[in-house]
């Protein structure tokens, strides 16, 4: 078991420095000036050219980017062009934010596909198992931010159950810290849940026919025991890859969403950082939300040989 963490996460390098030079080299191919931007409005030439130098934007790019490597490599990410401001810091500011929203929309997507996966799978052809089909084909179909709206409307605006807007940290009150993540959790875990609910009543009900649920049914097992205990360690392992999928999506939805409820996260940051070209901090982003992806993917290959020993080897 050992071996196979060691070798997945010796994995994250390689995925690691592809992303970050693709994302250097395409920031880089950005027509933002950002050293005339910098310069102000009135700079002449010479200052732009003194301020490229200053920022050594003149140097190739893959001087530039083993130079940021080496400094990220080191934890240093640079500052931010524009407010100077370490974006170290910035991000370990904002960080907690996107994790709180992808967390509880992780939490919603869990435990929505396994109510209505196993409702599915006890009752098929009910409706029960019709209706997780209809809402996952329902859920599909609707954009996340256009369902963020639509609840926004209803249970803040019209009912007001639930706040709008803003961000309250759990430090300061858990309470509250949940109720303003419901809505922005729930709008990104709707279509994961729902989806990942239609693949676990397949495998469940594919599981609850094999010879060992049979056998376990044949000793008086109670229908509780044979299906949390047998038959879904089994099913969950198919489900597994798709959890592992979309629980990168959660991270990069609470990104977009963010912004429909004002919710000052890397989100922000990254459109402010986009539409100047400041490279540190659309770096240091990219950074971040690949490691917390590929950490997630290297769970699942983990949650994998934990599931399955014949993986292990």
């Amino acid at each position: 078991m050992l071996k196979l963490i060691a070798k997945r996460l010796l994995w994250m390098l390689p995925i690691m420095l592809v992303v970050s030079f693709s994302t250097y080299a395409l920031v880089d191919l950005s027509p933002t000036n950002v050293a005339a931007v910098l310069a102000g409005d009135q700079a002449t030439p010479a200052n732009i050219a003194r301020v490229r130098a200053e920022l050594h934007l003149d140097d190739p790019l893959p001087v530039r980017y083993g130079r940021w490597l080496a400094h990220a490599v080191h934890g240093d990410l640079g500052k931010s062009y524009f407010t100077n401001q370490p974006v170290k810091d910035a991000i370990t500011q904002k960080l907690p934010i996107n994790l709180s929203i992808a967390a509880v929309a992780l939490a919603m997507t869990v435990l929505g596909a396994l109510f209505l996966g196993v409702l599915g799978a006890l009752w098929p052809g009910g409706a029960v198992d019709r209706t997780v089909t209809g809402l996952s084909s329902l859920f599909i179909a609707i954009p996340g931010f256009w369902l963020a709206m639509l609840l926004v409307l209803q249970l803040a605006v019209y009912r007001r159950l639930l706040p709008a807007l803003g961000y309250v940290g759990i430090s300061s009150s858990p309470w509250q810290w949940l109720r303003h993540l419901l809505i922005p959790g729930f709008a990104i875990s709707a279509t994961a849940s729902t989806a990942l609910a239609v693949q676990l009543k397949g495998s469940l009900i594919d599981a609850l026919g094999r010879d060992y649920v049979l056998t376990a049914r044949a000793k008086g097992l109670a229908t509780r025991t044979i299906v949390f205990k047998h038959a879904l360690r089994n099913a969950a392992i198919p489900v597994i890859t798709l959890l592992g999928l979309r629980a990168g999506a959660l991270l990069v939805g609470s990104v977009v969403v963010e912004q429909i409820f004002s919710i000052s996260g890397l989100g922000s940051m990254l459109i402010n950082s986009a539409n100047v070209a400041d490279i540190n901090p659309l770096m240091g982003i990219v950074l971040v939300v690949t490691l917390v992806v590929t950490l997630t993917n290297a769970a699942v290959d983990i949650a994998y040989g934990y599931l399955n020993p014949k993986l292990r080897v």
